[in-house]
């Protein structure tokens, strides 16, 4: 949880994109996404891990929070956080 915590705390990058209200369709509210990415010890050395949150006028959501599998080559797991972000660049690291 320490970790997931960092994403909001200090976050690799966050964007701002609109999003339709599941809700209430037609009505659209701004996000911000929070995103990073950690490496994390495990038995075997470390593991790559990124986490996502975003927050908007209703609050925040967890969006991930996953750990690569060890075969996952770097490439890989950056075309996987490319996917994370959307809208528009409000800050990065």
């Amino acid at each position: 949880m320490g970790l997931m915590a960092e994403t909001i705390k200090t976050p690799d990058d966050i964007w701002l994109r609109w999003e339709e209200s599941r809700e209430q369709p037609g009505a659209w509210q701004l996000k911000r996404r929070y995103i990073k990415g950690f490496l994390v010890e495990g038995d075997n050395g470390p593991r790559y891990a990124v986490s996502v949150f975003e927050h908007g006028k209703d609050g925040w959501r967890g969006s991930t929070a996953m750990v690569a599998q060890p075969a996952r080559s770097p490439e890989a797991r950056q075309r996987y956080i490319e996917q994370q972000r959307d809208g528009f660049l409000l800050y990065q690291k």
